[in-house]
């Protein structure tokens, strides 16, 4: 099926919301190095990305 997330990731948080706010996950991180680096993997599935779309706040 068709997904659409949007993933707000800040400091030491990482928010997901799925299809609109439906589904929801928020999780607590605590990197040990400031970088920017992105996964996003299914297990076993392929995955079509249709539209990716980066946004850089202040942090």
């Amino acid at each position: 099926g068709i997904l659409k997330l949007q993933i707000i990731v800040d400091r030491c948080s990482i928010e997901l919301f799925i299809n609109g706010g439906k589904y929801t996950m928020t999780a607590l991180i605590f990197p040990k190095y400031q970088g920017y680096q992105i996964e996003l993997s299914i297990d076993g599935e392929d995955i079509l990305l249709n539209y990716l779309e980066l946004m850089l706040f202040s942090m």
